[in-house]
C-alpha cells in the first residue's frame, strides 16, 4: 500500500528520485513548478470520471493497473514506467488546460493576466535551465559511466567496420547504430530481432544483421578466433577499458577531462595474437 500510494505522491514525482542513474540527484521525474497543474488536472480527472467520461476512465484504469503492477513487485521503478510517466504528464497537461481556459475567461485586467503568465514562464525556464546545468555540467561529468556521453565518439569510430560483426556490451548497438549512421528504419522494423522481456517488462533490439547487443564476451570471441586462427574473424568487441587487453584496444573513449578510460574496442584479429602469446 506505501509503495503504491507513493507511485502518486507529489513528493516522490516533483521532489526526490530513489536513483540517480537518469535523473540527478535532488530532481524527479517532473520539475517542482508543475506540481500545481498536477494537482489541479488530478481533481478534474477524477470529476470528469465520475461524471462517466470514457476517455478519462480508459486513462484511470490503465493508471490503476500501472501502479499496481509496479507496487506488487515492491519496486520503485515508477521514473520507467513509461505508461505511468505519460499518464502522469496527461494529467499535468489537462491541469494546464483548465488553468489558461479559467485565466481566459476571468475579467481580469490584461495586466495582471500579462504578469501571471510573465511569471509562470520565467520560474519555468529557471527551473528548466537549472536542470540542464546540473545534469550536463555537473551530473553527467561526474558519472561518466552510467550517462555514456561517448556513444558519439565510439560510433564515429566504428562507421569505417560497417561490414564487421559488431558486439556491443555496454551501448545498444542496433539502436545506436541505427540512429549514428543514419540506417534505414523500415530495414530495422522488419529484421531486428527482439530480446525476451526481463523481470520489469522490458526487451530491446538484440541482433540486427551484423550489431548485436551484448550475448559475447572477449574470452569467448577469442575462443571463436582460435578455432581458424588463419581465417579474418573481422570481429569487433565494444566493452569497458580495463583488463589485460586495455593497452591493445583499437580505440578507447574518454571523458570530457581526457583522464578517465571509458570504454574500448577491441579487433578480435588484432587481440588474438596478442593473447596466444602473453595470456595464452
Amino acid at each position: 500500500v506505501r509503495t503504491t500510494l507513493r507511485l502518486l505522491s507529489p513528493e516522490y514525482l516533483f521532489y526526490t528520485n530513489h536513483d540517480s542513474y537518469i535523473i540527478p540527484k535532488g530532481y524527479s521525474a517532473y520539475l517542482s513548478y508543475l506540481l500545481p497543474f498536477y494537482l489541479l488536472g488530478l481533481i478534474n480527472f477524477v470529476i470528469a470520471i465520475s461524471r462517466g467520461g470514457r476517455a478519462h476512465a480508459y486513462l484511470f484504469y490503465t493508471m490503476i493497473a500501472s501502479i499496481l503492477l509496479t507496487a506488487s513487485a515492491f519496486e520503485l521503478v515508477y521514473h520507467r514506467n513509461v505508461v505511468g510517466l505519460l499518464i502522469t504528464a496527461i494529467i499535468i497537461t489537462l491541469g494546464i488546460r483548465d488553468f489558461a481556459t479559467w485565466l481566459y475567461h476571468k475579467r481580469f485586467s490584461p495586466l495582471l493576466k500579462f504578469v501571471t503568465l510573465s511569471f509562470l514562464i520565467t520560474l519555468a525556464l529557471f527551473q528548466t535551465s537549472k536542470y540542464l546545468l546540473t545534469y550536463y555540467v555537473d551530473t553527467s561529468i561526474k558519472q561518466p559511466l552510467l550517462t555514456k556521453y561517448d556513444a558519439p565518439a565510439i560510433y564515429d569510430f566504428l562507421s569505417a567496420y560497417r561490414g564487421y560483426t559488431i558486439y556491443d556490451n555496454i551501448f545498444f548497438a542496433p539502436v545506436y547504430a541505427g540512429i549514428y549512421w543514419q540506417l534505414d528504419p523500415g530495414d530495422f522494423q522488419q529484421n531486428a530481432r527482439w530480446s525476451k522481456p526481463d523481470d520489469w517488462g522490458f526487451t530491446n533490439a538484440e541482433t540486427w544483421h551484423n550489431l548485436h547487443f551484448k550475448g559475447a564476451d572477449l574470452l569467448s570471441l577469442l575462443c571463436l578466433k582460435h578455432n581458424n586462427p588463419q581465417v579474418p574473424l573481422k570481429t569487433l568487441l565494444i566493452d569497458d577499458a580495463t583488463g589485460h587487453y586495455q593497452d591493445y584496444a583499437s580505440y578507447i573513449s574518454h571523458d570530457f577531462t581526457g583522464s578517465l578510460d571509458l570504454h574500448a574496442v577491441y579487433d578480435l584479429d588484432l587481440i588474438y595474437p596478442i593473447a596466444k602469446q602473453y595470456y595464452p
